[in-house]
């Protein structure tokens, strides 16, 4: 399934779940705050929830969005579209609902409404590597 156009429906997948450059869909867990990458998966259209963003900001001529999924209130998605291209898109079922995003030093924080952040660090080589700072409710 292409990624872009799911966006594009308001759709993505209900499972914790990363999707890089429009690629491969990996699950992920957390470990000590930290996203880890755990297996490419398959999904099917079974496994779709509808998605309502509710920030988009532009950074570096890219757009970073994000906001929460209609299959339960903990779930929250985050990601970055540069151009018509989605660089990548973040799926959690612990999050909770995703509300902002700042850019600071090369970092985009993403703000759940539980108070979490999740930071994400591109490098050059276009993999991206994913932490969460819990912090107190906003």
């Amino acid at each position: 399934m292409d990624v872009n156009e799911l966006i594009r429906n308001e759709k993505f997948f209900y499972a914790n779940c990363i999707a890089i450059n429009g690629e491969a869909l990996l699950s992920f867990r957390l470990l000590n705050g930290k996203v880890v990458i755990e297996n490419k998966i398959n999904f099917s259209e079974d496994d779709l929830t509808d998605i309502y963003s509710s920030f988009s900001k532009i950074f570096a001529n890219s757009v970073y969005s994000g906001g929460e999924a209609s299959a339960h209130g903990s779930c929250g998605f985050f990601y970055k579209k540069t151009g018509n291209i989605m660089d990548w898109v973040v799926m959690s079922l612990e999050s909770d609902p995703f509300i902002g995003v700042e850019h600071i030093d090369g970092e985009a924080r993403f703000i759940s409404s539980s108070g979490s952040v999740w930071v994400v660090n591109e490098t050059d080589d276009k993999t991206i590597d994913i932490h969460v700072i819990q912090s107190k409710r906003i």
